[in-house]
């Protein structure tokens, strides 16, 4: 792990009115949260492999604590539309970021859009947990790697696109495309406070 990497970033994400906040490992990431996240919350989840291999979903799921998650088997179309909305009024937003920049700026890509929503209005806290991995040293970097990061979700989804078929993104015109929607947040907006607890492992796509 680059230390010097690792404080710089934090820094210029404290600079730009983030919190941002390291822990070596995810167990006491995930700890901290719980901590900072009151009984009878209302929280949402992204779809985010850092944070639901986290463990922190089950460690809130033992608390008076009701989570939105739009990942539970067996749920209509019209049930999922529901949490993905009642996600934008929760008390607090669990996600990750696909990329980081050392300068201190959090990008990210969706293909539905709930997640970027909920990055910019609506809940009253979010929390972005990533591994440092997804730092990277700034703008256009960042944007190559939150390609790559669609390309091993579409992957993972089983999507019939180009990239999973070449493993480079080439804009495509699929209906089944994941990158549809991009934000790059400079600073936190006046709606959502955002907190990012960076851990110093390798962690998510």
């Amino acid at each position: 792990m680059d230390v010097a990497r690792v404080d710089i970033t934090l820094q210029n994400l404290n600079r730009h009115e983030f919190e941002a906040v390291f822990f070596p490992q995810i167990e006491e990431a995930v700890r901290w949260v719980d901590q900072r996240i009151p009984d009878f919350s209302l929280v949402g989840v992204g779809g985010s492999v850092t944070v639901r291999n986290s463990g922190l979903l089950e460690r809130l799921q033992e608390r008076q604590i009701t989570i939105l998650d739009h990942w539970r088997p067996g749920q209509t179309q019209a049930e999922q539309q529901e949490i993905f909305e009642k996600g934008l009024q929760a008390d607090a937003y669990l996600c990750s970021a696909n990329a980081i920049t050392e300068d201190g700026y959090i990008l990210n890509v969706d293909g539905r859009g709930n997640r970027v929503a909920a990055h910019c209005y609506g809940p009253k806290h979010l929390y972005l947990l990533a591994g440092i991995n997804k730092i990277v040293p700034d703008i256009v970097t960042a944007l190559d790697r939150v390609q790559q990061a669609a390309v091993q979700n579409c992957r993972a989804k089983g999507f019939k696109t180009p990239c999973v078929e070449t493993g480079v993104c080439c804009d495509c015109d699929s209906s089944n495309r994941s990158c549809r929607a991009y934000l790059l947040l400079r600073r936190p907006t006046r709606a959502v406070p955002v907190t990012v607890v960076l851990i110093g492992q390798t962690l998510g796509m």
